[in-house]
């Protein structure tokens, strides 16, 4: 009887489980997505000079276009800061809708008697996780294209750029969102398991 019980508890737990992952990297999209950082502090005879660039954007400007904010630092003066608008990435808002719908598709699970079909749910919703996450590590790369033109439009003339000398990185954003849904897609796995 207490074995049945705990397996009950399972089957009620995990699909919260995996939708909290899943809200987790949905959240971690409103940070820091993708960045550049140029920014060097030099020693000078009237003391430290820094130059250089900091461009970040969230994940939700990235998916659904947007502003990114940028900070450009010109010796002996204060940061200027123009607005970069980005389009949309289609290939960012794939993996948010991949994360919505593995981080749902197990809450099903929970009205479901067939074991065979929970499985599958499982196994679909850590896929779409799995899919998502690989999206969200590989973000710097997708979005360099989209904020090419933008960026030196708006540096032109104040600092020295070029974005193929100046690699775009993940944000923390984007490494916390990849994780919790990479958590989220074990999680699914577990169901795929326990079913």
């Amino acid at each position: 009887m207490a074995k049945k019980e705990s397996k009950n508890l399972f089957k009620l737990i995990l699909p919260f489980a995996v939708l909290v992952f899943g809200v987790l990297a949905i959240v971690m999209m409103t940070m820091s997505f993708v960045r550049i950082d140029t920014v060097e502090t030099s020693e000078t005879i009237l003391g430290e000079a820094t130059t250089g660039m900091l461009f970040t954007m969230s994940g939700f400007a990235a998916a659904f276009g947007g502003e990114g904010v940028l900070n450009i630092y010109i010796v002996s003066s204060d940061p200027v800061s123009p607005t970069i608008e980005v389009n949309s990435n289609v290939v960012i808002m794939i993996a948010f809708i991949l994360v919505v719908v593995g981080a749902l598709l197990p809450i099903i699970t929970v009205v479901l008697k067939n074991k065979m079909a929970n499985k599958l749910i499982y196994l679909l919703s850590a896929l779409a996780l799995i899919a998502g996450a690989i999206i969200f590590f590989l973000s710097a790369t997708i979005v360099k294209d989209a904020i090419a033109q933008s960026l030196t439009d708006a540096v032109n003339g104040l600092i020295e750029f070029n974005l193929d000398d100046t690699p775009l990185t993940l944000g923390v954003g984007a490494i916390i969102s990849g994780i919790a849904a990479i958590l989220g897609a074990l999680s699914a796995g577990a169901g795929v398991v326990k079913a």
